[in-house]
């Protein structure tokens, strides 16, 4: 129910503090409004419980009084999930642009079932049929898992919502990350055939080559442009990863570059001499605006799609030819990390190289094929223990009385 508070100001007039919580329960938000009158507090009480509690201090009709004066309170409507999902994707300031439509495109297409119900009637077993279901079709929940928990999270403390269904759903096993290193025999293999295509077989394995030589993820490498390479020296070239090329399919041109993934992803790759030299190939005569990995027939920007579709050519023209692995175009990069950790680079090193944000995902990836480093411990512990000074033993003599002698 609601309350006033009475309270006395500093400058020593009366004020009165109408109190609620949305949707009456104790789980609703806090609500409250301060009249100088104890009539007017006492009148909107009374609209607030016509109400069943079920609105906002900030309601424009709380504010203007128009509750009422002379404003029949209207019966309350609980939003829709679609609504509550909505409002809960816009307010993730931390979240990128892109990412809140990603976070709208999987509410769509995995929890299409829930938008038009009211959040309200929602319950654990809907979330749970709603998940087995997605994991039943051998796809992963866990991202929609996350969304709904927020979502539902954002729902107790916005409308009524009493009770989060999400309380009682478990969350589902992450499928574990399947990671292919090509040997260099299948590496080759996977050059040749991409080299064979017509049309965009060089270009491809452009790609390809340079992904081994550098780690890039494939959004990276295709946004490349000119004036990211520096190469007047092989020796000593490097590239500069500064935005990614955007999974979108149309915009203007300038509007596919977009930020990177994280602000780890900004950084600059040293490069072998012989990755060097392809690149110097690409970038000669071009403007520093333009793509180093330009579409081989149309021109302009690159897209994934595109590039994937051209490279499961590839892919299966090197399967024929002897390849072992099937790898995805991310497993290239994969192959550049395993390469480098197997020939004993730094693990921070790696990381620092990859763009991940924290050593730990590096680890978590490739951690098994680091060497266990057994012998190395043995020897550097041998040779410690074996600089030691040995411990000085000294003897110590008791002291007897010359009484306790001469008795």
């Amino acid at each position: 129910m609601a309350t006033i508070e009475k309270r006395t100001r500093k400058d020593g007039t009366t004020a009165y503090r109408l109190k609620w919580r949305f949707g009456g329960g104790r789980e609703g938000a806090q609500q409250s409004i301060t009249y100088a009158e104890h009539d007017d507090a006492k009148s909107m009480k009374g609209a607030v419980e016509a109400l069943r509690h079920h609105v906002y201090d900030t309601d424009p009709r709380v504010i203007s009084f128009e509750l009422v004066t002379g404003q029949k309170p209207t019966a309350y409507t609980a939003p829709t999930f679609g609504e509550v999902a909505e409002k809960y994707v816009t307010t993730r300031t931390r979240a990128k642009a892109t990412t809140k439509d990603l976070y709208r495109r999987t509410l769509r297409n995995r929890a299409g079932a829930l938008l038009a119900r009211p959040v309200e009637s929602i319950t654990d077993d809907d979330v749970s049929a709603l998940l087995s279901g997605i994991t039943d079709a051998g796809q992963s929940s866990a991202m929609i898992y996350d969304l709904l928990r927020g979502v539902f999270r954002y729902a107790v403390v916005k409308t009524s919502l009493a009770v989060n269904p999400m309380n009682g759903v478990e969350p589902p096993k992450r499928r574990p990350r399947t990671v292919n290193f090509l040997s260099n025999t299948d590496a080759g293999l996977l050059l040749d055939a991409c080299r064979a295509l017509p049309n965009v077989g060089a270009a491809l394995a452009d790609v390809v080559d340079v992904i081994l030589g550098t780690g890039l993820r494939i959004s990276e490498a295709l946004g490349l442009v000119a004036g990211d390479v520096h190469v007047d020296d092989v020796d000593r070239a490097w590239i500069d990863v500064e935005m990614q090329l955007s999974r979108a399919t149309t915009g203007s041109p300038e509007s596919r570059r977009v930020s990177l993934k994280t602000d780890a992803s900004r950084r600059r790759i040293a490069l072998d001499s012989a990755t060097a030299r392809v690149l110097a190939r690409l970038v000669d005569g071009l403007a520093p605006d333009a793509p180093v990995f330009p579409h081989p027939v149309a021109g302009g920007w690159w897209g994934q799609g595109v590039f994937g579709k051209a490279f499961e050519r590839a892919r299966t023209a090197a399967k024929r030819a002897g390849m072992v692995k099937t790898p995805r175009v991310h497993d290239l990069r994969h192959t550049h990390a395993a390469w480098l950790l197997t020939d004993g680079v730094p693990l921070l090193a790696v990381s620092r190289r990859l763009g991940h944000e924290s050593i730990g995902i590096t680890a978590d990836i490739y951690g098994h094929l680091l060497p266990e480093g057994d012998d190395a411990i043995r020897a550097v512990l041998i040779n410690r223990r074996a600089a030691l000074a040995p411990a000085t033993v000294r003897r110590v003599h008791a002291v007897v009385p010359m009484d306790a002698v001469a008795a």
